[in-house]
């Protein structure tokens, strides 16, 4: 973040296993923290006990990343708050993309498959 001069205010975590992780970062950087429940039907929704996401620049936090459904909607509901999304971090990403819906995308971790001929 300090690289690309990004002024964070809020780290969201995704339900579940996304929180622990993203509740550390917060405490570690001293900044905000807010929850997104994701939903299979709907965008999901974001716990009303934590911070708000509106008009702030936020980061995505989550532990895997597969088909990348899950943050692609955390950053719609993110939008529909007006907040703006500006990076999505998770430990394990399976895909090869660098970027979930145009949002920057890191990883601790990039599993991929071999094939073999």
């Amino acid at each position: 973040m300090e690289k690309k001069e990004l002024d964070i205010q809020v780290i969201v975590g995704i339900a579940i296993n996304g929180i622990p992780y993203a509740m550390y970062i917060a405490e570690e950087l001293g900044i905000d923290f807010a929850v997104f429940r994701p939903h299979h039907e709907k965008s999901g929704a974001f716990c009303s006990n934590y911070a708000t996401v509106a008009e702030k620049n936020i980061v995505l936090v989550d532990d895997v990343i597969g088909t990348g459904e899950t943050l692609k909607s955390a950053i719609k509901a993110v939008k529909a708050e007006k907040g703006n999304p500006v990076l999505c971090v998770c430990l394990l990403n399976k895909r090869s993309n660098n970027d979930v819906g145009g949002v920057p995308l890191r990883s601790l971790v990039r599993a991929t498959t071999a094939i073999t001929r």
